[in-house]
């Protein structure tokens, strides 16, 4: 798609308070402030701090039998179900293979998470993006998000359910025309249930219930639950198809047939011909601590928001583009790791759905970096 190059001016007060009629700024502050402190809790948070019943025990998971490149990250992270497909979660619960023979051993357990941890507590993840304002016609973002993963055995400790609650501030900066919020809001939890199926198949399935919004005024328009459903067969040790379809359960966005190949021809190499995130990295540092890795990638981002307009008529936002992004890695064993990104983004489209206007933005660049341990 290719934008009309529509004309507009820049938002010249950014924080929208002005802009959003008579609200009071006692009510913004005291609502900034109880998302801080549900932000602070869902990032500090620990199993460890619960009171445990007298006698009780947490089932652990057990420890993977070697490490495995690849990370689980949330289906929802942010808003958009893409988010889910971006780092080869599909490796996951794979039976690993035999030495001698370079063979999927049906025998063996599955290594469902890699470098699981004892406990519940899983993996904790950061992330901000920064999207230039641009031109005339531009619109800045900076979105700034934090997950937590929860692990519980499900039938047996080799299929986990994983519990993933995730918050995300999206403040955006422009157009003029049409109105837009100051801020936005992702609050979201993600259910996902990994289940291998024998020694060659594997079921992925995920949903993501969450309240996207301005947290101006309640709808239900905001409840959404976007989902996916995927299958995963080991052709090989070094190649694994996948196959599946995933609902972002956005107006903008319909039923997105997901499917690709893995392919790790040696250590240092993994392509990820997957649609609609296809990726190419490459380690170019290894040493038994420490490895570092590059790649180029392509997305689509952007989400879907219930809001409140200037005129104090309910609406629906959308937002879409496409990405392409080269990125750095740095991991350091299998539980900790931090990237920084930068990109072109493009074919940049705002959209409200009651007024049943459409606005072309101008390309951008972006900046990303984040941390998971």
């Amino acid at each position: 798609m290719l934008g009309r190059g529509a004309s507009m001016l820049r938002l010249t007060h950014p924080t929208g308070i002005a802009a959003r009629g008579r609200r009071t700024l006692d009510w913004h502050l005291s609502r900034r402030c109880r998302l801080a402190v549900a932000f602070v809790m869902l990032a500090v948070v620990h199993p460890a701090t619960l009171p445990r019943v007298a006698g009780a025990q947490i089932a652990r998971l057990p420890p993977t039998h070697d490490e495995v490149t690849g990370t689980v990250e949330p289906l929802a992270n942010a808003s958009d179900i893409a988010k889910g497909l971006e780092d080869r979660s599909f490796e996951l619960a794979v039976p690993p293979t035999t030495p001698e023979e370079g063979e999927v051993d049906a025998a063996a357990p599955a290594k469902t998470i890699p470098g699981a941890k004892p406990g519940i507590w899983q993996r904790t993840w950061f992330d901000a993006v920064w999207l230039a304002p641009g031109g005339a016609t531009g619109m800045g973002m900076l979105d700034v998000s934090t997950s937590l993963m929860l692990a519980f055995p499900m039938l047996t400790r080799e299929s986990p359910l994983l519990l993933t609650p995730g918050f995300a501030l999206h403040e955006l900066s422009g157009p003029a025309a049409p109105d837009v919020p100051a801020q936005l809001y992702d609050a979201t939890l993600e259910i996902r249930w990994l289940r291998p199926l024998g020694p060659r198949w594997t079921m992925d399935l995920a949903v993501a219930p969450g309240v996207f919004s301005d947290f101006e005024r309640s709808s239900g328009d905001s409840l959404r639950i976007p989902g996916r459903g995927l299958g995963v067969f080991t052709l090989s040790p070094t190649t694994k198809l996948l196959a599946g379809v995933a609902f972002p359960d956005r107006q903008d966005v319909g039923l997105l047939p997901v499917g690709g190949m893995l392919w790790t021809p040696n250590d240092d190499t993994a392509f990820e011909i997957i649609m609609p995130r296809p990726r190419i990295a490459r380690r170019f540092l290894y040493d038994p601590c420490l490895e570092w890795w590059g790649y180029v990638a392509g997305e689509f981002g952007g989400g879907q928001w219930s809001v409140v307009r200037d005129s104090g008529a309910d609406d629906t936002l959308s937002y879409f583009d496409l990405r392409l992004v080269v990125g750095l890695e740095r991991r350091a064993g299998a539980h900790h790791k931090l990237w920084i990104e930068a990109g072109y983004v493009f074919d940049r489209q705002l959209e409200y759905a009651e007024s049943d206007t459409e606005t072309d933005l101008d390309d951008t660049a972006l900046v990303r970096g984040g941390l998971a341990f």
